[in-house]
């Protein structure tokens, strides 16, 4: 099997490009949520209310998610990550047959 580091350093930006463009997403989303509960009177802010209290719950959650996705993606993949120490282990085993 042979790494192609090139390419895995690659797609780890890729990966890191869509879950910054995920994070954004999610500041927006807690942008506009903030500016319509300013906007709300009456009856209709005590539902908001309750909604963004869910909304809130659920935000915390798949933030907590995306901080666990950008922690695995940056120890494993790259050229400094775990999928290296695995590759250069496995090379060393072969060396240390002969």
């Amino acid at each position: 099997m042979r790494y192609d580091y090139g390419e895995v350093d690659t797609q780890t930006m890729q990966l890191q490009s869509i879950v910054r463009g995920m994070e954004t997403n999610l500041q927006n989303i807690n942008t506009l949520k903030r500016q319509l509960l300013a906007d709300f009177a009456g009856a209709g802010a005590d539902g908001y209310t309750e909604i963004t209290a869910k909304l809130d719950a659920n935000m915390a959650q798949y933030n907590a998610t995306l901080q666990q996705l950008k922690a695995a993606i940056s120890t494993t993949a790259g050229t400094d990550g775990l999928m290296r120490d695995t590759d250069v282990n496995q090379g060393n085993r072969f060396l240390s047959i002969g």
